[in-house]
């Protein structure tokens, strides 16, 4: 299955990519949405410095542990045959590490009343990635 291991690594790099690509667009979005007036060229470099620490710290671990766990879970359904039944017990069974990694779980107050709708969202999230992923993780042909 060396197609399997080639898929692997190229939605990885794919996913990474577009991790990398958001990180800098949300930093470049600070100067055009936050307009402090005639004191941006002090609290900017703040929010930024914030920012950068956020995404490196805990945005990045934690989308990357998210990528890895989806491409994971993908790889397994692929190799052990995908079965509705099998999906499904693999999203129960690995969505609480995915969603422990999400933002909303790390940022977000747990007894916010909307807190079951993003875990929620967050979960519909995870299980369109995977059913994405396992699609594309089946291809062998070289494309």
């Amino acid at each position: 299955m060396d197609y399997l291991e080639r898929n692997y690594q190229l939605i990885k790099e794919r996913m990474i990519q577009q991790m990398e690509n958001s990180i800098v667009l949300g930093r470049k979005l600070i100067d055009t949405v936050l307009d402090t007036g005639f004191l941006n060229f002090i609290i900017n470099p703040i929010v930024k410095s914030f920012y950068d620490h956020w995404a490196k710290n805990d945005a990045r671990s934690g989308t990357l542990k998210q990528i890895q766990i989806t491409l994971d879970s993908g790889k397994h359904l692929v190799l052990n045959g995908k079965t509705e039944q099998s999906f499904n017990n693999l999203i129960e069974e690995n969505f609480p590490k995915y969603f422990k990694n999400d933002q909303t779980f790390r940022m977000g107050n747990n007894r916010h009343k909307n807190f079951d709708r993003f875990k929620q969202n967050a979960k519909e999230t995870f299980t369109s990635y995977l059913e994405e992923v396992v699609k594309l993780l089946e291809v062998e042909e070289d494309v």
